[in-house]
């Protein structure tokens, strides 16, 4: 939520947010449920893995509401 408040403040609909130490994805996932555009570098397989499991799962989640 606090994520979601912040990118909300500082962006507009469909603008894209940049987040070029991703990790977990917690900040992609926030842009994608303000409906933003989202861009995310991870050096790390592992937790790029799971940002991308976590979008396709919240995507998932947010599209069940609609």
């Amino acid at each position: 939520k606090l994520m979601q408040s912040l990118i909300e403040l500082a962006t507009q609909k469909n603008q894209i947010v940049l987040d070029p130490f991703c990790g977990s994805g917690s900040t992609l996932v926030a842009a994608m449920l303000c409906g933003r555009n989202y861009v995310g570098f991870e050096l790390s397989k592992e937790y790029a893995l799971i940002a991308e499991e976590r979008l396709k799962s919240d995507a998932t989640r947010y599209v069940s509401y609609l």
